[in-house]
């Protein structure tokens, strides 16, 4: 996927801050940068500054680069950074910084050629979007609707859950490592499939009363969003860029 062709049609996005583009660009980062002291009162000035020093780092990080290192972190993207031969570094950074940024493959997957890949788990996550959003709707005037709706979503979850969680997670865990995967996202979202999720469905499912039930499902709406983004974020780009023999092995992976 050449970049002359992806910046004319792909969406833009928010860039993302400094830690999270150092992480997805596999970049050395110092262990201090991330310890808080509790009894600073200013503690957002600091954010402000780490974040500003960050960025100041992580560009210098990528002014130095070789050529041949520069473009490997295209590619780990998937793109081609076939820039015009008068295009300075730094508007060449710039470009690696949105494509690197964590929603930007979440969305425009569907301009990678690879995109079938991730299309139909794409369409599931858009499904479920819907579907909270109507259990939640419900709930506004309906115990009895809201909670039959949940129980067939939940059902649906559990499935979709065990297939990431037995197959697609599985295959990234076993055969990737970084920085072509998170291992520290991975863990999050296993979390969330193996304890923070059925926790709350649990009290969803035990709940009989309208107003304690509009809270516990609008909490889980707010959860399952983030969940789903958190997902997208940390695997969209890594499974469209799957080498073909990587791709292979994943699909020894699959129960159909």
């Amino acid at each position: 996927l050449n970049w002359s062709d992806l910046s004319k049609s792909a969406q833009k996005c928010k860039i993302s801050v400094p830690s999270e583009l150092m992480s997805r660009l596999h970049v050395l980062q110092d262990d201090d940068h991330d310890k808080k002291d509790s009894n600073n009162n200013d503690e957002e000035k600091k954010k402000e500054n780490s974040n500003e020093d960050e960025r100041q780092k992580l560009n210098e990080y990528l002014l130095n680069l070789s050529d041949k290192e520069f473009q490997q972190k295209f590619l780990m993207f998937g793109v081609n950074p076939d820039f015009d031969a008068n295009v300075d570094k730094q508007s060449k950074i710039d470009a690696l910084l949105l494509i690197a940024s964590k929603n930007y493959w979440r969305l425009n997957w569907q301009l990678h050629p690879l995109q079938k890949r991730v299309k139909n788990w794409i369409f599931v996550h858009g499904k479920y979007r819907e579907y909270v959003a109507e259990i939640v709707n419900a709930a506004n005037s309906d115990l009895k609707t809201a909670k039959d709706l949940f129980t067939k979503f939940d059902a649906k979850l559990v499935k979709h859950s065990d297939f990431e969680d037995n197959q697609l997670f599985k295959f990234m865990i076993e055969n990737l490592s970084a920085p072509q995967l998170s291992m520290p996202a991975m863990k999050e979202l296993q979390e969330d499939h193996n304890d923070i999720v059925p926790k709350l469905s649990q009290q969803i499912l035990a709940c009989n009363e309208l107003e304690q039930f509009q809270g516990l499902i609008k909490e889980y709406e707010q959860h399952l969003l983030l969940h789903l983004e958190k997902e997208e974020q940390t695997l969209v780009h890594v499974w469209l860029n799957l080498t073909e023999l990587q791709y292979k092995k994943y699909r020894e992976y699959l129960s159909w």
